[in-house]
């Protein structure tokens, strides 16, 4: 039989990447476990430290034949390797045969209560390691919270936003509206301007054409040379001329304008003057009720 040492055993766990090992002694014809298998997720590094406590149980034993058994799936169906190492000036050739059928860890048959419990800085770790995962955990859990209720007011304002454009969008549309009380005064104020150019232009035309065209206007005062005479100012004659001229067309405003520039000259002055001040006093209401 081969005698290894633990140094071997170290090596041979290296290269055949084994997840698991533990420690028994042989005690007559039997071989009893001293330190369990490491369980939980079987990686390389816990095997390795699993043989550290291995050698560290080791400086403390009796001198005699001790086996490392490796595995590298912790099953019940699998039988481990066994590596036999020695403690003391013993014979290789006293150490018995290995019997590896009774000793796999979960069989039925395995009478040694040791396998199935955990070193204490094994059982420490899993201890920590259990306490880490249900932190994180919980700080996860935290986490997820805050982003919900951080999603939720997110889309909460989303909607009043949309809500607000809604609103503001049909305001826009009512305030342009034709019927609208922005549409009615701004009618009212270019046609106002409309008819202020009108009549700057009437009275350019008057005093660069010299002409005079009769509108066949009904029976008037007439003087002495059968011209009519013209209303006084404030009078209701005066007044009726000036609704006159309100109702008509702009093309008939400015021919009637145009007539009285060269028939009347000085009441036509009078009559300007009468529409200018209409004019700025509409045109100034207007820009107020903007």
């Amino acid at each position: 039989m081969k005698i290894y040492t633990i140094e071997q055993v170290e090596k041979i766990i290296r290269e055949q990447k084994y997840k698991h090992c533990g420690l028994y002694r042989q005690d007559g014809g039997k071989w009893k476990g001293i330190v369990p298998f490491n369980r939980g997720k079987g990686e390389v590094d816990l095997a390795l430290k699993n043989l550290k406590e291995i050698r560290t149980r080791m400086n403390v034993l009796d001198d005699g034949f001790y086996s490392i058994r490796c595995c590298a799936f912790f099953t019940p169906h699998v039988e481990p390797d066994v590596y036999t190492i020695k403690k003391g000036n013993l014979p290789d050739d006293a150490a018995q045969p290995v019997n590896v059928t009774v000793n796999v860890p979960g069989l039925k048959e395995q009478k040694h209560k040791s396998e199935n419990v955990l070193s204490l800085d094994s059982a420490l770790d899993y201890v920590k390691e259990n306490a880490a995962l249900k932190s994180d955990n919980a700080v996860l859990k935290a986490e997820n919270d805050r982003l919900k209720i951080q999603i939720e007011e997110l889309e909460s304002e989303l909607d009043e936003d949309e809500e607000e454009s809604e609103g503001l969008s049909d305001g826009f549309k009512n305030f342009f509206s034709a019927d609208s009380p922005f549409a009615v005064m701004a009618d009212k104020f270019f046609a106002l301007e409309e008819r202020k150019l009108r009549l700057k232009e009437v009275s350019e035309h008057a005093k660069l054409t010299g002409r005079y065209k009769s509108n066949g206007n009904a029976r008037e005062k007439t003087n002495t040379n059968g011209k009519p005479v013209p209303p006084a100012k404030g009078s209701a004659r005066y007044e009726a001329y000036i609704s006159k001229l309100e109702g008509m067309t702009d093309e008939d405003f400015a021919i009637e304008m145009d007539n009285l520039a060269k028939a009347y000259p000085e009441f036509y002055e009078i009559v300007k003057g009468e529409f200018e001040e209409s004019n700025e006093q509409e045109n100034e209401s207007t820009k107020n009720n903007f």
